[in-house]
């Protein structure tokens, strides 16, 4: 029996799936090198200018990026990117260091498969919605430290399924973005005005994206993007601030002065006072008046 030509794409029945005639070269990327890191305070790298790209991601801290002679703050939930023979440095903020992790990688289509996950030159980071997925492919990528070829195949495979991943993350953003009535400033200034108001609430981020009717995590990127900070951090950072004040002005029991910042349980409430601020919610009464943070 004669076979027609095979057309493109995948073909179903009940009995078999079969992907035809998908020859075709996706991307030449190699990579040269990969880590985590949680950063010392005030660790610094640079100025230099690397033989290959860098994409970092940033798990939790912040810190500054200064390139072509301008500087960035970024913190958690975002990545940026170092492209190869660009003059640049970066610095671990002196409170809250970054945790974070990188793929060193090069290649023809290194530029073309940055550009598709949403790093041009002209703004060489973004907020990402896929933090957790791209650490597993950095994990699987330490795990094949073996210096033969099958560990050169899955380091490279899961390079792979890294870019996959960024690149599905920014067009799905895209598409959001273009699929929604109101600016992205617009969502982002209701939140901040809403945080502002009901943050001694019991409030969660997912909850107030569908009240307004926008995807999470469009909604997180987007606060990202325009704040520096996730909502969630925001929230945080709103809350202790307000509790900075209370002690001070009254004689209220560290338990009550969490509820009234909307904390219900005490132990995380002085758990997340301690990082912020640097203090237990007591050593703070106890130590004096100084500056707001």
């Amino acid at each position: 029996q004669r076979m027609g030509k095979l057309q493109p794409g995948i073909v179903r029945s009940e009995r078999y799936r079969v992907l035809n005639d998908i020859e075709e070269r996706v991307n030449d990327l190699q990579l040269a090198y990969c880590g985590s890191e949680q950063c010392a305070p005030g660790h610094r790298f640079g100025p230099n200018r690397r033989e290959c790209f860098v994409l970092h991601v940033v798990r939790s801290g912040e810190g500054r990026l200064l390139l072509d002679g301008e500087e960035f703050t970024l913190g958690e939930g975002f990545a940026f990117v170092l492209r190869a023979h660009q003059e640049a440095w970066y610095e671990a903020d002196h409170e809250r260091p970054w945790n974070y992790f990188w793929v060193g990688f090069s290649g023809v289509d290194a530029e073309a498969c940055v550009r598709k996950a949403g790093f041009p030159k002209e703004r060489p980071f973004r907020p990402v919605g896929c933090t957790e997925k791209l650490g597993e492919y950095l994990d699987e990528m330490l795990d094949a430290h073996q210096l033969n070829f099958w560990g050169s195949l899955r380091r490279n495979a899961n390079l792979m399924l890294f870019f996959s991943e960024l690149i599905q993350d920014y067009t799905s953003t895209q598409s959001l973005r273009q699929s929604y009535s109101y600016s992205s400033s617009s969502y982002v200034r209701y939140v901040k005005d809403y945080i502002d108001r009901y943050y001694e609430k019991k409030l969660r981020i997912g909850a107030i994206a569908e009240y307004i009717g926008v995807n999470r995590s469009y909604l997180s990127n987007s606060f990202r993007r325009e704040t520096g900070v996730s909502p969630q951090e925001y929230l945080m950072g709103i809350r202790i601030r307000r509790a900075q004040t209370l002690p001070r002005e009254s004689g209220l029991m560290i338990a009550e002065i969490a509820r009234q910042v909307g904390y219900p349980d005490a132990l995380a409430f002085s758990r997340i006072f301690r990082q912020r601020v640097g203090l237990s919610p007591s050593a703070y009464r106890r130590s004096g008046p100084r500056p707001r943070l």
